[in-house]
């Protein structure tokens, strides 16, 4: 067979062969069905708590804060986003099926409505209006208990991790830091040694150096010009950017600039946290402080 001619034999079988493929319509897989029968957690820190559990976490409000300020432990790919966390969608939540829903106890109005779709459990991660170590590792065990998870492995975890930590940052035991993030483009929250947050520090040794009260919740709003009357104090800064959404992690500027932890670079930035967030957030925070400082 001429070159040529048998260059276009085979060019015409293989079109034959492909032909089929090309003309018929092409399949598209159907969207997976959203996941039903598992634990709705209408609360960040109830849905972190529940996840290091082990436990089948089906739907979680506004899950894409939920990655960004939460991170770890990491939701499942198909969780659904059941609304924003205090106006949750009642109808996506039914549409799931859920045999169990987890609710903070600020959101108790809601009980009436959430029963008529499943049986609800209220659980609060603090005591008496205040974040504790304490009151975290009772959370965890109630929690375990509802949705049939052992707590212990978790609990263990913590207590590992802090001590771990704890020796990590053996050389910065007894110094000052302020534990900080961004709250505007001109203030700051500080958050207390009477915080969840102070008292993760304070298992691990270090000294939190504001020792005034807060001003909402176990956090204080300060401007920058408070911030100079801790010269000696590192500051350890939380990303701003993936809790709230600022453009920066710091305030920037003369002022924030001539700060002296600033100026002598005693300035660390940390990846986001939740805030309150039960011993997940306490692994979280003790983890990440002894891999910035150590």
């Amino acid at each position: 067979m001429p070159r040529l001619g048998r260059r276009l034999f085979l060019q015409a079988a293989a079109v034959s062969v492909l032909a089929p493929s090309l003309i018929a319509p092409k399949a598209f897989a159907a969207p997976a069905p959203p996941p039903k029968g598992g634990i709705i957690a209408l609360d960040w820190a109830l849905a972190a708590n529940a996840l290091a559990l082990g436990a089948d976490v089906t739907g979680v409000p506004s899950t894409a804060y939920y990655n960004r300020a939460t991170v770890e432990p990491a939701l499942r790919p198909d969780t659904v986003d059941v609304g924003l966390l205090f106006t949750p969608n009642f109808e996506f939540i039914d549409e799931l099926s859920p045999r169990l829903i987890l609710i903070p106890p600020r959101l108790g109005q809601m009980l009436p409505f959430l029963r008529r779709i499943a049986p609800v459990e209220v659980v609060d991660l603090a005591s008496n209006g205040t974040a504790t170590l304490d009151a975290a590792t009772a959370a965890l065990i109630q929690i375990g208990t509802l949705t049939g998870r052992d707590p212990q492995p978790v609990i263990a975890e913590a207590e590992t991790t802090l001590t771990e930590a704890a020796a990590a940052l053996a050389r910065h035991r007894g110094k000052p830091f302020l534990l900080l993030t961004l709250a505007d483009d001109r203030h700051l929250s500080v958050f207390t040694a009477e915080s969840f947050e102070g008292q993760v520090m304070a298992r691990l040794g270090l000294v939190n150096d504001w020792t005034r009260g807060a001003f909402f919740g176990s956090r204080a709003t300060v401007a920058l010009d408070e911030l100079a009357q801790h010269p000696e104090a590192s500051l350890l800064v939380l990303d701003a950017a993936a809790l709230n959404g600022l453009s920066g992690s710091s305030p920037g500027g003369l002022f924030w600039e001539a700060l002296p932890a600033v100026r002598e670079h005693r300035t660390r930035l940390l990846p986001a946290l939740l805030e309150d967030g039960g011993l997940p957030s306490a692994i979280r925070l003790a983890r990440l402080l002894a891999e910035t400082l150590a």
